[in-house]
């Protein structure tokens, strides 16, 4: 491009830059279309704020700053020959806002070094610019690890043609950028290449710096494979003895748009999470070939894709013809990986470029990564697990209860055909089986065996029959997985615990045992887990099971209905994005396989159909769930009627109706839901909590506030009978309560739920856990004149909360600032 027509292309570029969109559009239309391809190719990839430093080949143009035109990437530049302080300066190798870099090589005979020198342009070189350039400077200087290029000198030119002008020296990285590398490359060596780059960043994270410009430019790779973080001429100290952003210019912040992160978007403050996302668009893109937001569009649809729309994963985005990773390779784990990073809440990516770093080394090493990625949100962890627990235990009662005895009763049955000992352990079992179902445990009538007789007969009997089979290991392992689903269905998780894992040790260290024994055992030692809050080890037993299953009768069986539901429901609780996506997925293939088994009006069916709404109600496609939801009510209604396992569904379904702004809806069904318990399984039945908690928060949303306390208190009463010390849905109960009582202004009944929803949930559970019952404490230590308190905690839930919460928040840090 000639002179003549780069100034052309710039001076249309910068007058475009000036527009609303309205006029930029006007503006493009009226040029020709040769110049219209130019502007709208350098908008695409400008940062409308500005002064950032890009390497030679990009066609930004910072806003009233002068560059020179040239026909090519290698074209001199203005001090091409001259010599800056002891080096001798040859080609441009880059060019910014503020300045040019010259590939320099050291003349003055003390010994030969090649470096990259990077002078101030001159016309650029205001007191801002300055400013900035010495910043860097002293950063630069901070800064000692192989994957940074490293400053070597640094000075001012008193003479010459660059007089005046101040200099940096800084190691010369002959490479290619991240992505150019990523291309030849498997998807080990690209991880690898990531977890390097992210290291780099958390050493400059632990000397208080955030580059906040990463991305492929910024990161070369060389010919020896090693990765080199350059230009931190944007970068800002978090010192807070020197945290003046001297990188802003007219009160605005330098960014790269497209490899923004949301807070810089929305001109908040910069922290090492805006780096962590940095790290996220890197991974992304080096794993898939592609960006995660489109950057055609348009600035205005970029923003709102960062700002608004979720990242897709990466291994639905991968391109391999662009040279990403195959979507096999990437299902999983660096999905995970992927979509932590680019959280929109800087509160719920990784804590650290160092944890990040760390989970990519354990993918390399194949081992489980701890991403938390609580992308699922805020009503994943307050109301799925709610209305989970009303799910998780009716399924239960369907499944072990149902599908279990037939399962036991048929598959012992076949057993006595192949064996004598075979025989034996299968009556055994049948008879105990035969003892404790031969009736309806749900039934009110007094005439049948109900959930006190049947837990009295667990009680009494169970563990004495485990102990008289210590010579039939095979049958003492069926009925210690039996007696731990009963104590399970009692909600004595404490007295499940221990027999479900006998159960397991018992198959996995006995050899010659039946599968089918394994494959229950593992199964329910995942329900227990489940139940009791530990849903990554639910996971890993309800796999096994499945694969034992698959092994055992093929993926076409009543018994992979079960344990993909058991999958599923752990899934989904597992939180993560991921975890919520294959959660789906798995309930689906729940459902489908019933209705080939069963027909699509059998009592299993609708049990799939139960689950699957919870399942979709986690990823946030809740109108789907009220669907299925509907269809599983009105199955159990016409062979159940008034029946907890309708009850359980009506549960859920107010849950949904709740969240979709119904709550009078929901409330009704609650009540319906809890008329049925009551009356079926007593006034002290687990699956109350449900619905006494949902009830209560659908009261709390109608203002109806005497009687949503009344509701959290029952579930806090059946929640504290049933669960373990420390369980997550204590944590919730008392939040709950906290919140219902600071509604109503009872700032001390108040304080003491919500420090005790704080205890509960303990130091290891995420930020954005917490924030909700941080902010709310905030508010009360507020109102109780501890106002340094509450501006600590107010202050410390700001990033994690949004919506109603958030503007309330904010009017509580207002009202604290003018109590000061």
């Amino acid at each position: 491009m000639d002179a003549e027509r780069w100034a052309l292309v710039k001076d249309r570029f910068v007058e475009a830059l000036a527009l609303d969109e309205a006029g930029r559009s006007r503006l493009l239309r009226s040029l020709d279309e040769a110049t219209r391809a130019e502007v709208e190719a350098m908008l695409a990839e400008a940062s409308l704020d500005g002064l950032l430093d890009r390497p030679l080949d990009s066609r930004v143009i910072p806003t009233g700053v002068e560059r020179a035109p040239r026909a090519d990437p290698d074209g001199p530049g203005p001090l091409e020959g001259a010599r800056v302080g002891p080096y001798r300066l040859a080609g441009r190798v880059g060019q910014g806002g503020m300045g040019d870099v010259y590939r320099a090589r050291r003349d003055d005979g003390l010994f030969d070094r090649e470096v990259a020198l990077k002078v101030v342009r001159r016309g650029a070189d205001t007191d801002a610019v300055l400013a900035r350039f010495a910043a860097e400077r002293r950063i630069l200087g901070s800064l000692e690890h192989p994957g940074i290029a490293r400053l070597i000198a640094a000075g001012s030119e008193d003479t010459g043609p660059a007089s005046g002008q101040p200099w940096l020296a800084l190691e010369f990285v002959d490479g290619v950028p991240l992505t150019e590398a990523a291309t030849h490359l498997g998807a080990e060596a690209r991880i690898g290449l990531l977890a390097d780059v992210a290291e780099a960043v958390h050493h400059a994270h632990q000397q208080l710096v955030v580059h906040r410009d990463l991305k492929p430019s910024n990161v070369l790779v060389t010919g020896d494979g090693r990765v080199k973080l350059l230009d931190f001429g944007i970068a800002k100290i978090l010192d807070p003895e020197t945290d003046a952003d001297l990188t802003a210019l007219h009160e605005r912040t330098p960014m790269t748009r497209a490899y923004a992160a949301p807070e810089q978007v929305r001109g908040l403050a910069v922290t090492t999470a805006t780096d962590v996302y940095g790290l996220g668009l890197l991974a992304f893109e080096v794993l898939t070939g592609v960006r995660p937001f489109p950057t055609d569009q348009g600035t205005r649809a970029l923003e709102h894709a960062i700002l608004d729309e979720e990242a897709p994963l990466a291994s639905q985005a991968t391109r391999p013809e662009r040279g990403g990773v195959e979507a096999r390779r990437l299902v999983g784990d660096l999905d995970v990986i992927c979509r932590t990073a680019l959280a929109k809440a800087p509160g719920d990516r990784y804590a650290s470029a160092a944890a990040l770093t760390d989970d990519l080394r354990r993918v390399l090493r194949h081992e489980p990564i701890a991403a938390r990625a609580p992308t699922a949100g805020y009503r994943i962890r307050r109301f799925v697990r709610r209305h989970r627990a009303g799910v998780a235990t009716a399924a239960l009662a369907a499944l072990a209860l149902v599908a279990g005895t037939v399962f036991y009763t048929v598959r012992l049955a076949a057993e006595r055909d192949r064996a004598e000992q075979a025989r034996t352990e299968a009556e055994v079992v049948t008879e105990t089986m035969v003892a404790m179902f031969d009736r309806d445990p749900f039934a009110a009538d007094l005439g049948r065996m109900d959930t006190v007789s049947v837990g009295r007969f667990v009680l009494e009997q169970g563990d004495a029959a485990v102990a008289e089979l210590a010579d039939q290991p095979a049958v003492q392992a069926r009925l210690l997985t039996l007696v731990a689903q009963l104590h399970v269905r009692l909600g004595n998780l404490d007295d499940a615990l221990p027999r479900a894992r006998r159960a397991v040790a018992l198959v996995d260290s006995i050899g010659g045992l039946p599968s089918d024994v394994a494959l229950l055992a593992h199964d329910e030692l995942g329900t227990v887990l489940w139940a009791r809050g530990d849903y990554g080890q639910a996971v890993v037993h309800h796999r096994r099971a499945l694969l034992l299953s698959d092994a055992l009768y093929g993926r076409e069986h009543p018994m992979s209905v079960q344990v993909l539901t058991s999958l599923g429901n752990a899934l989904g609780d597992v939180g993560d994005s991921s975890s919520v996506a294959e959660s789906v997925e798995v309930a689906t293939e729940a459902l489908e396989i019933a209705r080939h088994v069963h027909g699509p009006d059998h009592p299993d069916v609708a049990q799939a159909h139960n689950n699957l709404s919870g399942q979709l109600y986690a990823a946030d496609r809740t109108r789907e769930a009220v669907g299925h939801a509907e269809r599983a009510i009105a199955i159990r209604q016409a062979a159940l009627g008034d029946h907890p396992l309708v009850a359980n569904t009506q549960s859920n379904l107010a849950s949904y109706l709740r969240e979709l702004g119904q709550p009078e809806e929901a409330v009704a069904l609650y009540e319906q839901a809890i008329r049925t318990y009551r009356a079926s399984l007593g006034d002290l039945s687990a699956h109350l909590a449900a619905p006494y908690y949902g009830r209560a928060s659908a009261l709390r949303d109608l203002r109806r506030l005497a009687e949503a306390e009344r509701d959290a208190r029952a579930a806090l009463a059946v929640d504290a009978a049933g669960l373990p010390d420390g369980h997550p849905f204590l944590a919730y109960d008392h939040e709950l309560i906290g919140e219902i009582l600071t509604l109503q202004g009872r700032w001390g009944d108040a304080e003491a739920s919500l420090r005790r929803a704080v205890a509960l949930y303990g130091a290891d559970a995420d930020e954005a856990t917490l924030a909700d019952a941080r902010a709310m404490l905030g508010r009360v230590t507020l109102r109780t004149g501890r106002l340094a308190e509450a501006r600590r905690l107010l202050v410390g839930a700001r990033p994690h909360v949004s919506g109603d919460r958030a503007d309330r928040l904010e009017a509580d840090l207002a009202a604290l600032d003018q109590r000061r």
